[in-house]
């Protein structure tokens, strides 16, 4: 029994109105997981994250070239945002250095959905990034204050007289 043949133009008429009936269910399912990213972000915010971390998502860093898939947490302007990031390059060229940053509601929807499942990774890499910037912050802060000391202490002795002051 030989399959009859479906005409071209009445095969992508069928075929394309699939495609826009999954494309439809593809971008509400997209808004969904961005509305909750949103969310994720806003409680990051409400406890006072503020440091820049990265998690590598995926990548090849050996041989003569590399490229990385990366979920983080950074600032955009006044905001603190989840984005993606697509890196690729030559070791021995810096100049062959690309690098793509895409906020997560307007991320290709493939890289969206690799990465939301790396959330929790990007949380550790935040705690381990605000414990390092923290223990650097009061190490600056204490030379910070003993700079201020000893120029204070300038200040508060007299200064020689110059010669002539003396005359």
């Amino acid at each position: 029994m030989a399959k009859e043949k479906v005409p071209p133009t009445d095969r992508i008429a069928s075929s394309f109105q699939q495609l826009a009936l999954h494309s439809s269910e593809l971008n509400q399912s997209a808004q969904q997981l961005s509305t909750a990213v949103s969310s994720f972000e806003t409680l990051l915010r409400r406890i006072g994250v503020s440091v820049p971390a990265w998690h590598c998502i995926a990548g090849q860093e050996e041989g003569p070239s590399y490229w990385t898939r990366d979920i983080g947490y950074s600032q955009f302007g006044d905001d603190w945002k989840v984005a993606l990031r697509r890196t690729s390059g030559q070791y021995d060229d810096p100049e062959s250095h690309f690098e793509k940053i895409w906020l997560f509601a307007l991320a290709p929807k493939w890289m969206a959905v690799e990465a939301a499942g790396k959330l929790p990774d990007l949380v550790d890499e935040l705690i381990k990034r605000t414990i390092e910037t923290n223990a650097k912050m009061k190490a600056r802060t204490t030379e910070t204050i003993e700079l201020e000391s000893a120029i204070a202490q300038l200040y508060d002795k007299p200064v020689a007289a110059t010669k002539s002051e003396k005359r």
